[in-house]
């Protein structure tokens, strides 16, 4: 839960984060749970009514970082589940050795190909686990 306090320690990578954020001038939710009825559920990092945004940390310098095809299955699908549908999807990455951010949005072809290769394999885990979620 945000309780509005930051811990000094951490007040430098947030500022860079919120700097990067400040680009798409949206007003955030943060941590939303859902459960879609096609038998997914998740917790979306930020979002808003048309752009949704997953956190991804890692050590070393951000100016080579690239985005993968789970990054494109993963805001996808928390797009989807949000029924978010033609929302614009990213990953803003958060460097932990240092106080630098990255943003990355997908493009909208990335996100229709990640929901695509994400409903593939959810049919696939449904069928392998014989699970109906009607």
């Amino acid at each position: 839960m945000a309780t509005g306090h930051v811990d000094p320690e951490y007040a430098d990578w947030i500022e860079v984060t919120r700097n990067v954020l400040r680009a798409l001038d949206e007003t955030w939710e943060l941590e939303k749970s859902f459960a879609s009825p096609l038998g997914y559920g998740g917790k979306v990092d930020l979002h808003s009514p048309g752009v949704v945004i997953d956190f991804k940390t890692k050590d070393g310098a951000l100016a080579d970082v690239g985005c993968y095809d789970e990054h494109y299955m993963q805001t996808a699908a928390y797009a989807r589940g949000l029924g978010l549908i033609d929302a614009m999807t990213g990953i803003v990455f958060i460097r932990r050795d240092e106080p630098e951010a990255r943003m990355i949005m997908h493009t909208s072809e990335h996100t229709v190909r990640g929901w695509q290769m994400f409903e593939a394999l959810l049919a696939y885990w449904k069928a392998a686990n014989r699970y109906d979620p009607a």
